[in-house]
């Protein structure tokens, strides 16, 4: 038995169970892709990673090759 601190419920070994994917409830596939590139591209701009020209350059980057991917 572990010395977690909590029992783990229905836990049989093995691997936990894999979170539920969010995809089923947006209609899933490339566009959901899209939103997480984007949303990725926001947190770095907003880290300071990119200035305002490239996150925009970026932004476009993706939406062109989400455009030509479908």
């Amino acid at each position: 038995p572990q010395q977690g601190g909590y029992p783990p419920q229905g836990y049989q070994g093995g691997p936990p169970p894999p979170p539920p994917q969010q995809q089923q409830q947006q209609g899933g596939g490339p566009q959901n892709d899209l939103q997480a590139k984007l949303a990725k591209l926001e947190m770095a701009r907003d880290a300071g990673l990119f200035s305002p020209e490239e996150y925009e350059a970026k932004k476009k980057e993706l939406q062109q090759a989400f455009l030509s991917s479908l």
